[in-house]
């Protein structure tokens, strides 16, 4: 334990079936073991397919080095350890030392099928669940397992990204709107499954992966991982003896752990299915929407799910808590006719009723019978208000975190609570009192922030903390959502629901009102699209590591030294009588013509002392600077390759001024003006895989410098205006984007004129329209602080501190005789402690010249 950190000390934990309370940490650790993990393995369980169709094995990649660096990138250096102690930090200083040897034992694992018995002990932390009042319950408590660091890394296998909690939501209102729009009724029952993840059987999961097309590796491995576990519980800070596991059950801490989860419930998604139903999956969490002209007949649809889905979870050792099911129906209308009927479901002599609620809990999203989300966002204001309040403490109007801090912990902490799940019921129309509780906890968290008086003006707050209104906010985040819908892959259940004229859409269906259709008219079917996956994890980004080179850094600190650099650079390789090396610049402008957008790019191709290509290219008023610049440096290269094969040059540099396209072009991950990139992957590997000895490279230099090649390529990109606009596409995503927040900076300053108006004085005191960006007036005192300056003193010393230059500093020795005047002591508290020491301070820094940093010494200046 780390000397002053806080131990939460568990209450006397109660047996799971008897009555006996243990209080000592290892009884404690004795009841929590005996709830989560079983004591013997359920005799149900047969290695069946399940409706599992067999899939033909798929071939094992190697893990590579460029794998193993890119999941340490993301992790986190106070992730907790296990046993051993070792954090990601330890992990990433080994794997720069010798990044082969972690390679190497990972492969290796792979190969022979064995998971190291060192790394399969794990320590269990029993965390409490939320909103549960009798703590001494074993089931109220999660069982989160401490894994080795080491074997975590390894453990590192994916999952299905570009998915969250909200998709899910948006599926799920979309499929009831659709049901109301059909004239029909929409039920809803949500399934919890016990002990989950502490129930998978080891067997049953490897045979599910076998039928799915793994590996014989994947599968040998992931036996002798799942194989021979050890644990031990963290009870009041104290680690309890070691006992074994059976072969049943995945670690929940994992990264391995929701993945195995998903694959080993695909069975009892295939018993779900029913024209009548959709079954939607979460981990753990199972609901089942039906829809019919009735909410009675509803509940035989749910009745008869619940019953395929059942006897499919008894083969998989599982077992559904329909106590703790909750049961809602949908009404699209007060006027429609409706009813209320509960569902009595039978299993094993046992009869469950459940009874309908007016409002249920899923995914954190709270559903009410008509979807108008009153309850939802009252919830989410009072979480909001609650975590204002905690906040508090570290700031007010006198002491704390200054108001850039504030704005910032108040924008990560408060803010996505207050819009957690707003694209399932945000659309902008008459919605003003439903934001109301919304409204009142950002003017709270405005009036922290600022210091204000509760009397002061919420329009006046907005301005000055740089916080637009609510209800532009929100539009601004479905606004954003609506840009990604193109990209997501089309195999998502959101790209399904997509509009007819949207052509990752399969399902035909009639556009109803919903979340989803409402965002996708925010956008474009031809908006630009993304391709999620062009490489496989287990290839490198740039299969040319040694002949492809991007070099995105400055090469001196200040502009006139790199573009010295740079200047020297081309006039050696121009110079080279042997003319080995193609020289091509590219620019991108951004302008208006007649009222018009205009954007642009010019590039110009340089072979020695000549001009051999110069091309401009207008890609239309849908598109912005950044787009520019991309496509800019794809269509050099590609003329400077023909260029090269015509005078036989092996080498090819290419210059732009934008660090972000040079350093983004070479990418073929999932990012803006992908498409750029994968031109530009093609005219590399035309000239790169031709000749082993040819090379090429992406330099950044800076902008408006006296380069003629950047000079030229700035005037064929500023007359790109001129032509006719070709675009890739009907709008790009960073230009959809920046049109977001154009709207949403016009919307915000009407919405002050309007204020203005009715409060003439205020233009007195805030006369600059609303930003984005913190009001100046708060931003001053980094004015103060030159981080591109060296702090050496012109002494020598490695630091020019305030105590060095009153007091220490040669350079200012005439001078201080103005300080041991008047305090001949030389006490540093009393110099700035008291009246006298700061007059002669004053007086030191106006004659010495020191007031300037880093500037020659000013003339002194009378007192």
């Amino acid at each position: 334990m780390v000397p002053g950190e806080t131990v939460f000390h568990h209450p006397p934990i109660c047996h799971p079936s008897l009555d006996i309370t243990a209080t000592h940490p290892h009884n404690k650790a004795k009841h929590l073991g005996l709830q989560f993990f079983p004591q013997v393995n359920s005799p149900h369980v047969t290695l069946e397919p399940l409706g599992l169709k067999s899939t033909p094995q798929r071939p094992h990649q190697p893990i590579t080095s460029a794998e193993v660096r890119s999941v340490l990138e993301l992790t986190s250096n106070r992730s907790a350890p296990g046993a051993f102690g070792s954090n990601y930090q330890l992990l990433k200083w080994a794997f720069n030392a010798s990044p082969d040897i972690f390679v190497r034992l990972f492969n290796l694992c792979l190969e022979i099928g064995y998971h190291p018995t060192a790394l399969c002990n794990c320590i269990i932390a029993p965390i409490p669940k939320p909103n549960c009042a009798n703590m001494s319950t074993p089931k109220n408590y999660h069982p989160i397992a401490l894994l080795e660091t080491l074997s975590k890394l390894l453990e590192k296998f994916g999952g299905k990204d570009i998915t969250s909690c909200t998709d899910a939501g948006l599926c799920m209102v979309h499929n009831i709107c659709t049901a109301w729009k059909s004239n029909k009724a929409a039920s809803l029952l949500t399934l919890d499954v016990s002990g989950y993840f502490n129930n998978v059987d080891h067997a049953c999961l490897i045979y599910t992966l076998d039928c799915l097309g793994y590996s014989n590796n994947i599968c040998n491995w992931l036996q002798s991982y799942l194989s021979n576990r050890t644990a031990q519980f963290c009870i009041d800070g104290i680690l309890c003896p070691h006992f074994q596991l059976l072969d049943v059950g995945i670690p929940q801490g994992s990264p391995l752990s929701p993945v195995l989860s998903l694959l080993y419930s695909i069975p009892l998604l295939l018993a779900s299915i029913d024209l009548q139903a959709h079954l939607f999956a979460y981990i753990d969490n199972f609901t089942i929407l039906a829809y019919s002209h009735s909410h009675q007949e509803n509940i035989n649809v749910i009745t008869n799910v619940i019953k395929n889905i059942n006897q499919v979870a008894i083969k998989l050792g599982l077992e559904f808590e329909l106590p703790k099911s909750d049961l809602i129906h949908f009404i699209c209308s007060p006027k429609t006719p409706h009813s209320n009927p509960s569902l009595t479901f039978s299993h094993s002599g046992t009869d469950t009723t459940i009874s309908p609620k007016d409002v249920v809990r899923w995914l954190g999203f709270f559903l009410d019978r008509r979807l108008n989300f009153k309850e939802h966002i009252q919830t989410m204001a009072i979480k909001a208000k609650a975590t204002l309040a905690g906040l508090q403490m570290l700031a007010n109007s006198q002491n704390g975190l200054s108001v850039c801090h504030t704005r910032i912990l108040f924008k990560a902490s408060v803010t996505p609570i207050l819009t957690y799940g707003l694209p399932l019921w945000f659309h902008g129309r008459r919605q003003l009192l439903l934001l109301e509780p919304l409204r009142k906890v950002q003017n709270q968290g405005l009036r922290w922030i600022l210091g204000a008086f509760q009397t002061t003006p919420s329009r006046c707050m907005e301005h000055l903390a740089s916080i637009p209104p609510l209800h532009i906010a929100c539009l601004r985040i479905v606004e954003n959502l609506a840009r990604k819908l193109k990209p997501i892959p089309a195999l998502a259940k959101v790209a399904h629901r997509l509009p007819l004229e949207w052509d990752l859409s399969t399902e035909l269906q009639h556009n109803p009102k919903s979340p989803i259709t409402f965002a996708a008219s925010l956008s474009h079917p031809d908006i630009e699209f993304i391709t999620p996956y062009l490489v496989h994890p287990s290839k490198p980004n740039t299969p040319w590591p040694k002949q492809l080179e991007i070099k995105h850094k400055s090469p001196a600190p200040l502009k006139k030294a790199a573009t010295k650099i740079i200047q020297n650079k081309i006039n050696k390789a121009k110079s080279n009588h042997l003319g080995y090396t193609v020289h091509g610049f590219s620019d991108g402008h951004a302008g208006t013509l007649n009222s018009i957008p205009k954007a642009g790019l010019g590039y110009i191709v340089k072979y020695s002392h000549k001009v051999l290509a110069r091309n401009s290219h207008s890609i239309g008023p849908r598109a912005n600077i950044y787009n520019a610049e991309m496509l800019g440096i794809a269509m050099c290269l590609n003329s400077a390759v023909r260029i090269a094969k015509q005078v036989q040059a092996k080498q090819i540099i290419i210059y732009c001024n934008n660090q972000a396209a040079v350093k983004a072009i070479s990418s073929l991950h999932r990012h803006p003006a992908q498409y750029a990139s994968r031109a530009f992957h093609q005219h590399t590997q035309q000239f790169l895989e031709k000749d082993t000895s040819h090379h090429i490279t992406v330099k950044w230099l800076p902008g408006h410098t006296k380069i003629n090649g950047n000079k030229l390529a700035d005037e064929a990109a500023k007359g790109s205006k001129m032509l006719q606009p070709t675009p890739v596409f009907n709008r790009t995503i960073t230009w959809a984007r920046t049109r977001a927040t154009k709207q949403a900076m016009s919307s915000w300053g009407k919405v002050w004129n309007k204020h203005i108006l009715l409060r003439p004085d205020l233009g007195t005191y805030i006369p600059r329209p609303p930003a984005l960006k913190l009001h100046p007036i708060f931003n001053q005192p980094t004015a103060c602080f030159h981080p591109h300056i060296d702090p050496q003193c012109q002494c020598g010393k490695p630091s020019q501190t305030p105590k060095h230059m009153l007091m220490f500093c040669p350079e200012t020795e005439k001078y201080r005789h103005i300080i041991t005047d008047a305090l001949p002591e030389h006490s540093w508290e009393e110099i700035f402690g008291t009246l006298l020491g700061l007059e002669a301070v004053s007086e030191f820094i106006l004659k010495s010249g020191i007031r300037k940093c880093r500037d020659p010494p000013a003339a002194a200046q009378p007192l």
